[in-house]
């Protein structure tokens, strides 16, 4: 069990990450924050879980983790070097995701995994790292119930479509249904979808610190000590854990 103060590290670690912004994607106008607070919201107004409103505050945490990280250096006028190693690789969640040496292109297009093994590893409790994984594999479902919705993606979202494993198959799918969470996550891949809106006024990310300190049940754990819901075979899903 986490002590309250491992709880409010992992939190103000989340915060921090945030405070150092960016945009969301090149196609919207809105930043990462932006979309993730737009999110949150939306699951706030449906009235939704504390576990689901935290993931869908933090589904994109894995595009914070994959990004081209700075590190400390003695250069001359004391700029940090930005290193090709993202955070995510140097906490070994590559490794355990079986993305290693994945591009960090790559990286950011597997956020999904990405994130949701960061929130296990900071002792999130599992329905929310649950549902972040699963808010890709809702949009590779859509892709395979609706060709429509494929052809409606922005062009990066049918570029990250690639790495994510395309549209499901029926045995996928068929999979993906079992799911116990399995509404949720398509719920959130909507709100995901129309979280985009810019200038919208909605709570900041700290109006949710005592909300994600609730939803932290676990002492901080290694790459190597989690374990994902989803049983995969490279993308393909082929199981979820009961």
């Amino acid at each position: 069990m986490a002590t309250q103060a491992e709880k409010e590290a992992v939190v103000q670690e989340i915060l921090d990450f945030f405070q150092k912004d960016g945009q969301y994607g090149v196609e919207t106008c809105v930043t990462q924050m932006e979309h993730a607070c737009q999110a949150a919201k939306k699951a706030v107004d449906a009235g939704s879980s504390e576990d689901l409103i935290i993931a869908a505050l933090l589904h994109d945490i894995g595009w914070k983790l994959a990004m081209a990280s700075s590190v400390d250096s003695d250069v001359p006028n004391g700029s940090p070097l930005v290193s090709q190693e993202s955070l995510a690789q140097r906490l070994g969640i590559l490794t355990v995701c079986n993305v290693g040496g994945a591009s960090l292109e790559q990286q950011r297009a597997q956020h999904d995994v990405v994130g949701a093994a960061f929130l296990r590893m900071r002792g999130f409790r599992e329905e929310v790292a649950h549902l972040i994984e699963g808010h890709v594999l809702a949009k590779r479902y859509f892709c395979y119930k609706d060709p429509a919705y494929r052809e409606g993606l922005s062009e990066g979202s049918k570029r990250t479509l690639q790495f994510q494993g395309g549209p499901m198959t029926a045995e996928e799918a068929h999979i993906f249904e079992k799911d116990p969470l399995f509404e949720d996550c398509m719920r959130l891949r909507r709100w995901d979808e129309s979280a985009k809106v810019p200038n919208l006024p909605v709570p900041p990310m700290e109006s949710y610190r005592v909300m994600m300190l609730r939803t932290i049940a676990n002492a901080p754990r290694t790459a190597k000590e989690i374990q994902s819901c989803y049983m995969r075979s490279g993308n393909t899903l082929v199981g979820v854990a009961a």
